[in-house]
């Protein structure tokens, strides 16, 4: 993950941490899916020999709401972040499962697609 990209990770569970038991919601229900970054070659084979996807989103909200099961997030760095192939692919799949998916280009866009899915906004 890229230091743009980390330092809206942490905004995102700080915000996320006070807001949640405001919003009625246990804080453990958002999870990061620690799916991308440069690893020791070791490491990355044996996460893939765990079960680690490529395209897979950032973060996951298990919480149900409307028709969907839950809430899967893509957090891209402002201006620069794009999706990928993988990413893309993911989106659809999970789309076609019932799950929101949402890109979000930034921390607050993040916050948004979260208050706006958990019926806050």
């Amino acid at each position: 993950m890229r230091n743009e990209e980390h330092l809206n990770a942490r905004a995102l569970m700080h915000w996320w941490a006070i807001t949640a038991p405001r919003l009625g919601v246990d804080p453990r229900l958002l999870a990061a899916i620690p799916n991308g970054g440069h690893r020791h070659i070791r490491t990355a084979m044996k996460m893939k020999a765990e079960g680690v996807q490529a395209g897979m989103p950032d973060y996951f909200l298990f919480v149900p709401r409307r028709q969907f099961h839950g809430l899967a997030i893509e957090l891209k760095a402002p201006k620069t972040g794009r999706m990928s192939e993988h990413q893309k692919e993911i989106r659809a799949l999970l789309e076609g499962q019932g799950y929101e998916f949402c890109v979000a280009f930034g921390w607050d866009e993040a916050r948004i697609a979260i208050e706006k899915y958990l019926g806050a906004r």
